[in-house]
């Protein structure tokens, strides 16, 4: 039962991310379309400002290439509309876990990666280590070994690849907020090359939150933690 509603739950924070890159390629097709004739004054042609700026430029193109930005434009318009829908969903879900509010202390985890975790991981107690929670996720490194051989490997990413994914963006949040996190990652990537080291931040990441939810407790940011409400 947990298994089936927790999936339902991670299709919805899939179906978020994906319309998120939709979103965002339709825009680079549209700064595609007149890149070569006119000089943007907006990164985000569909901003308001692009917008009008795009009215006054509509006519120095040529009607096929009006038609073509035009609908460009209107599906790009169409995937906001679903985005804000679908970001309303996945907030709504995300408030139904009882530890939602313990991840929420995580600098960089909002509604989408609240969720996407909690729905992948069904449940801290499946859990007995962290580092099963790591290699749940596919963060682990691989082994091989026959007989007297053994040979350590690269990450298995063998898990969730989407969480995978939610994760080591809210990294880039993380670093910046909390001078620990910068601190190890600076550390490793004075060893090691930069996939390696965001891949070994990424496990630190997980087997912390094997800690805050099997003890309910908030992430430690500059003092002591605190039990979560």
């Amino acid at each position: 039962m947990i298994a089936g509603r927790s999936a339902g739950r991670g299709v919805n924070a899939v179906g978020r991310a994906r319309v998120g890159n939709d979103s965002r390629r339709h825009r680079a097709r549209c700064a595609c379309q007149w890149s070569g004739r006119l000089r943007r004054p907006f990164t985000n042609v569909l901003g308001q400002g692009g917008r009008r700026w795009l009215a006054e430029k509509m006519p120095e193109f040529d009607p096929q290439a009006q038609v073509f930005v035009k609908l460009l434009v209107e599906q790009a318009e169409w995937l906001v509309k679903q985005r804000c829908e679908l970001d309303q969903r996945v907030e709504a879900r995300a408030a139904t876990y009882a530890q939602a509010q313990v991840l929420q202390t995580i600098p960089g985890f909002g509604p989408l990666v609240i969720l996407a975790t909690l729905s992948a991981i069904a449940g801290i107690p499946r859990f007995a280590r962290p580092e099963r929670l790591s290699s749940y996720f596919g963060v682990c490194g691989s082994v091989y070994q026959s007989g007297q051989t053994l040979r350590l490997g690269s990450l298995t990413k063998r898990g969730n690849v989407h969480v995978r994914w939610l994760l080591s963006q809210a990294l880039h949040h993380l670093h910046r907020k909390d001078p620990r996190a910068r601190r190890r990652y600076q550390r490793l990537r004075r060893k090691k090359p930069c996939g390696v080291a965001r891949g070994a931040q990424v496990r630190w990441l997980t087997e912390i939150l094997w800690h805050m939810l099997t003890k309910n407790e908030a992430y430690r940011l500059g003092g002591k933690a605190k039990l979560a409400a």
